[in-house]
Parts: structure tokens; C-alpha cells; sequence
């Protein structure tokens, strides 16, 4: 009967129900449950519900921790993030730096914003930053040397909130610039696309490009990429940085594995010729959406003369070969035209079981992103159909493309922005 609320209840062997915990308790469950990797959704929703009745007798910071293991989980609960905005609007200044790029990763991955929250957290990291004194309400460990890559999750999720406060960012800046050597170059990599993308300026000295040298070999293309292009986008005049990124990247190219071109989804489920026959087994015709004069007709108008001639003339031949029709291609009088669908044909043509491939064995269901729910195919041989490498392979392209347009932002800007 109650579905949804505190009488409901969690039922999880080895789990207290979260309805029934303090505010001590509810932070350490959430945390084993966050390292554990649990994902019942009926167990995270009765943790957001318990912290939305004790927000008030919470530590902000627990709050903070509650968040991070809901993103953890992917459970987003709007009602909560909402009426968190005030619990830490009021209470920044008692946020470590790690707990305020916690919230704002937390507000970022659920698509949520508040100016009022964000612009005290800001303020807050500001002071962390510029002062390097914690304050008396954070507890020890809260400034950025404890943990420096705290700020490339705070710029991204600034630069995914879309909101780029310009005093923080050149707090964040300087405190980049005076703890690079704890920072890998991935961390780096995403500071400086999000300065980037918010357009935000980036200075630095010559022992911050000494030692961002160093970090360049061996990083991954997820990382090169995106560097090489923000460098062209943020104007930085490092002519070896830009020659080690390049490298990098011509490395990484020469390196990857030289895969064979996939072929279409069309074409590996046999609906046109040149299909993989091996994955679909023989290739089968589609029913007519229209009497085949029809699109002939059509692409008359789009070919040239001779080409549209020779196109009509056979439109024609085939209009006339239809029962019913007379010259002016309608159907006589008293004559109706059904385009009929060949269900059967289409039926009888499905492969046998036994002939299907072995990656489409077992796997006759699959998860409806639209109904939510597993539903089958409509033919086994869709499910033969693998996605993944098709998903890297753009993905890999999508990296190199950002790296074309960081080369080709220098070009367009000439000999000056290449050099030092």
C-alpha cells in the first residue's frame, strides 16, 4: 500500500533501513553503501528522504558527503537539491575546499543551479584561496594543499553550471600556479578547458610551464586533446608546450591500433546490398511505401536532362504496366490502389534460431530507454548489431577533431600567436 514513504521501509539483507537512522548513522551507511557500489533505488531514495527531514540538525559538510554518494548512485532527487540550496547558501564558510567542489560536481551532474548557493560558495573559495587560512568554522586539512585536484572538479563543474565568477577564477588560478607539481596533467587538462570555456584568462610563470612539461609525456589523448585546443583557445604563448602536446598526440595516433571500417547498422542487418551476410544472414527486401513509378517520378526533377529523361521514361513504363492506372498515372475510376504491407514474407524470411550468431544468443532483451523498461527485439538479428566499437571510434574521432581545432585556431591567428 505505501509504495513511496517512511511506513514503506527497505528490505535489504545486511542494510539498516535508512528511515530509522540518525544523522551520524545515515552519513557512515551512505558511505558503505557509496563504496559498496549499491544500487537499489528504493534504498537511495529513503537516504535522500531521511536527509531532507534532518537537513536541519546536520553538519553541512555531512551534507555534502550525502551528495556525493547520491551522485555516486545516480539518484537524483530534485526536491532535495532544492532545498539544500539554502542550507548551503547560509552555511559556506564551513565547507572545506574538497566539500565545496563536492556540492558544485553534485549540483553540475544532477543539472542543477543556485545563483545564491553558488555565489556564496564563490566567496568562500575565495577566501580559502587567497588568504590560505581556513577560518575558524573549517575544520583542519580544508585549504588546497590537502587536495589540489579538488580544483579541477570545482572549475569543471563551474564551466558545466555555466557560471564563471571571475574573482574565484583567478583565486583558482594562482592556487593552480603555486601547487602544479600535485596536480597530474589530466587535472590540468580540465582546468584549463574549463578557463576556456568560460572565458576566463590563465596566467602563469615559467617554473608553472617547466613542470607542466614534465607532466606531458605518457598522458592519455582524453587528456592531450582537449589541452591542445584550450591552449589555442586561452592565447598561451609556450611554442614547447605546443610542440610536446602535438607529439603526444602523433604518438597516441601512431600507436592505436589500425581497425577495419565497421560496416552501417543498415548494412549489418542486411537491408541494403553490401551487408555483412555473416551478421544478418541473407538480405532481405523492405515493403513498398509507394507504387514503384512514384519516386521515380520524383527524382526527375533532381537529375539532369538525359539522366531525368531516361528516370521518367521508366516511371513511365512502370506506371502503365500497373492495373488500374490509366495515362495521367491516378487510378481509374472504380479502382482503388492498397499498397500492402508483406508481413508474412518478412516472417518467413526470419532466420532460424539455430542459425543465428552467437552474440545474438542470449540476448533477445534488451533496455528501452523510452518505455524504461526491457523490452525484445522486434528481429534477432538487431541485437547483433554492437555498438560499442562504433562508439569509440567516434569517440577517438571526437578527440582528434578537438585537436584539429586547436591547430587550426593558431593558423587563423598567424604568425603572432605561434610565437613566444
Amino acid at each position: 500500500f505505501h509504495r513511496h514513504g517512511p511506513l514503506a521501509g527497505v528490505r535489504l539483507e545486511g542494510w539498516p533501513d535508512p528511515g530509522l537512522l540518525g544523522s551520524g548513522e545515515l552519513v557512515q551507511v551512505a558511505m558503505r553503501a557509496q563504496a559498496e557500489g549499491l544500487q537499489d533505488t528504493t534504498f537511495w531514495l529513503h537516504v535522500a528522504e531521511r536527509a531532507y527531514k534532518l537537513r536541519d540538525v546536520m553538519r553541512v559538510g555531512d551534507l555534502a558527503v550525502l551528495l556525493d554518494a547520491l551522485v555516486t548512485a545516480n539518484y537524483r532527487h530534485t526536491h532535495l537539491m532544492k532545498t539544500l540550496t539554502r542550507e548551503f547558501a547560509d552555511d559556506a564558510e564551513k565547507l572545506t575546499l574538497v566539500e565545496v567542489a563536492v556540492v558544485a560536481n553534485a549540483y553540475a551532474h544532477f543539472n542543477c543551479v543556485s545563483e545564491p548557493m553558488m555565489t556564496a560558495l564563490a566567496r568562500h573559495v575565495v577566501h580559502l584561496l587567497s588568504w590560505g587560512d581556513c577560518g575558524p568554522y573549517v575544520r583542519p586539512g580544508g585549504h588546497v594543499a590537502s587536495d589540489p585536484k579538488s580544483l579541477a572538479v570545482l572549475a569543471k563543474a563551474c564551466a558545466s553550471l555555466r557560471f564563471g565568477d571571475g574573482a574565484m577564477f583567478a583565486a583558482v588560478n594562482a592556487a593552480t600556479v603555486e601547487h602544479v607539481e600535485g596536480l597530474q596533467f589530466d587535472a590540468l587538462s580540465e582546468l584549463w578547458v574549463a578557463f576556456a570555456k568560460l572565458e576566463q584568462p590563465f596566467q602563469a610563470n615559467e617554473r608553472f610551464w617547466s613542470a607542466v612539461l614534465s607532466k606531458v609525456p605518457g598522458s592519455r589523448m582524453a587528456s592531450l586533446c582537449p589541452a591542445l585546443r584550450a591552449s589555442a583557445v586561452l592565447k598561451f604563448r609556450q611554442p614547447q608546450l605546443r610542440e610536446a602536446l602535438v607529439a603526444e598526440i602523433l604518438k597516441g595516433l601512431q600507436e592505436a591500433p589500425v581497425l577495419p571500417m565497421p560496416d552501417p547498422l543498415g548494412a549489418s542487418l542486411g537491408l541494403w546490398e553490401g551487408g555483412s551476410e555473416e551478421a544478418s544472414g541473407p538480405r532481405q527486401a523492405l515493403p513498398a511505401f509507394a507504387p514503384e513509378h512514384l519516386p521515380r517520378s520524383m527524382l526527375t526533377a533532381l537529375l539532369p536532362g538525359p539522366q531525368g529523361s531516361e528516370v521518367a521514361g521508366a516511371a513511365a513504363d512502370a506506371r502503365d504496366a500497373r492495373p488500374g492506372f490509366g495515362s495521367s498515372g491516378a487510378p481509374e475510376d472504380g479502382e482503388t490502389t492498397v499498397v500492402e504491407w508483406a508481413d508474412d514474407a518478412l516472417v518467413a524470411e526470419e532466420p532460424a534460431a539455430a542459425e543465428l550468431p552467437a552474440s545474438a544468443k542470449g540476448r533477445g532483451r534488451f533496455y528501452n530507454a523510452v518505455s524504461r523498461r526491457l523490452s525484445r527485439a522486434s528481429r534477432p538479428s538487431f541485437m547483433a548489431f554492437n555498438p560499442k566499437e562504433l562508439f569509440s571510434r567516434n569517440r577517438r574521432g571526437a578527440l582528434i577533431a578537438e585537436a584539429l581545432e586547436g591547430l587550426n585556431i593558431l593558423w587563423e591567428e598567424g604568425p603572432q600567436a605561434r610565437a613566444p
